[in-house]
């Protein structure tokens, strides 16, 4: 039987969309040994063969001495960089396999004891329909007393905004609750429930059960796409094109800023000034998604009978705003 030893590193984001890729990968090299900085993401995998960790003892010398070792990184490809390609399809590419964005999808397998747990905690605790929402990302659950020291803010969603959005919400969906995705160093909002303190396995399944989700470019945008789950995901300067799923609603601040997608920091490519990693000298003003924006797009997922009213509605409001600076840009489709 053939073996390799796969490598993946990064973000776990970044782990569920290359498991889009493992049943190629499993037909091309037969019995895969991965070794990753989240293998959460790969348990009850049946094309996995041994799912490790970094630091797991006795791994090279009981698995990886004698097969091949590969290690692909798409942030470090001209194919994602330059060729603008999704993730997953520049993922194909650096391993040599076909993509298909038809059949290619990203996969978690849960237990029947994970999911019932979930389903259970819904119903006993939140009790109603709800949402998923998570406006700050970026931080390792491992280590989440850096989450005031990261680098990277770009991709968060401002809080008194988000803290507005929660409030007209409310006033839309009384008898709907909102369930925030956050780490117990990230600011909590009001009148919310939370998840916080948990292993990222144990939030999956909350994808699987709300009605819909409003999230920055983090985790839950790449579970959506394990359960083809509808929802609004909050671009900036990451790219929707290379990032993002086209069964949602990927929505951006258009015209606010002149470098939209720009994907600086480039932390892989030493993207530093003298002081430290470069920051964005327009205050991250491609965040700045207004909040009826989306809740227009909440009612585009929630009120189906009125879809036809609510894209009229939306695209009125998008023409009054053109010669604005408060344009956005609506149900902006990703390219994958």
């Amino acid at each position: 039987m053939k073996r390799a030893g796969i490598v993946v590193e990064g973000g776990i984001g970044k782990h569920i969309a290359f498991s889009s890729l493992i049943p190629k990968l499993h037909e091309k090299y037969g019995e895969l040994i991965l070794i990753s900085a989240y293998p959460e993401v790969f348990m009850n995998n049946p094309h996995v063969y041994r799912n490790f960790g970094f630091g797991a003892p006795y791994v090279y010398e009981d698995y990886l001495k004698d097969i091949p070792i590969i290690k692909q990184e798409p942030y470090l490809s001209n194919v994602y960089r330059l060729e603008k390609k999704h993730i997953i399809e520049s993922f194909c590419k650096l391993y040599d396999i076909e993509y298909s964005e038809k059949d290619m999808h990203n996969e978690i397998y849960l237990t029947e004891q994970e999911d019932k747990h979930c389903e259970n905690t819904t119903k006993q605790s939140i009790k109603s329909k709800f949402i998923l929402v998570q406006f700050v990302g970026g931080t390792s659950y491992y280590n989440p007393a850096m989450a005031g020291q990261k680098a990277y803010t770009s991709r968060d969603y401002p809080m008194d905004m988000a803290q507005q959005f929660v409030d007209e919400f409310y006033k839309k969906y009384p008898d709907y609750k909102i369930l925030q995705v956050r780490l117990p160093t990230e600011p909590l909002l009001k009148n919310v429930n939370f998840i916080t303190n948990v292993p990222a396995r144990n939030i999956f399944p909350y994808m699987k059960y709300c009605e819909t989700f409003v999230v920055i470019d983090s985790f839950l945008n790449h579970v959506s796409d394990v359960y083809s789950k509808k929802g609004i995901v909050l671009w900036g300067a990451t790219d929707p094109k290379k990032l993002g799923y086209k069964n949602n609603l990927n929505l951006c601040a258009g015209k606010k800023c002149s470098t939209p997608f720009c994907h600086r920091p480039e932390t892989y490519f030493f993207d530093t000034v003298t002081g430290g990693v470069w920051k964005c000298p327009y205050n991250n003003m491609c965040m700045n998604i207004s909040v009826n924006t989306i809740l227009s797009a909440v009612d585009f997922i929630l009120k189906p009978e009125n879809r036809t009213k609510i894209a009229v509605d939306v695209n009125t409001q998008k023409k009054e705003e053109t010669n604005t600076d408060e344009t956005n840009s609506l149900y902006r489709p990703a390219s994958q």
